[in-house]
């Protein structure tokens, strides 16, 4: 991997996956000396729907879709 190269890692804005993902980030960037690391914070259905019970049946990929579309979408890596 390329010491000049940013990853852009895909992350909800939550205070855990924020934490889970600097976690990830920190070891990525011990195992490959110079690699930077950019957390990208993406707003999923699941965070921006806060009136809908998760239990409710219809959350399929509510905190998974957003995530996905940023990867294919190459705004993430």
């Amino acid at each position: 991997m390329s010491a000049d190269r940013v990853l852009r890692l895909g992350t909800r804005a939550s205070r855990m996956a924020v934490f889970q993902s600097q976690q990830v980030a920190d070891q990525l960037m011990a195992a490959h000396p110079g690699l930077q690391v950019e957390l990208v914070h993406i707003t999923t259905s699941g965070d921006a729907d806060i009136s809908t019970p998760l239990q409710s049946g219809s959350t399929t990929g509510w905190f998974t879709t957003a995530i996905q579309d940023a990867l294919i979408g190459e705004r993430v890596d």
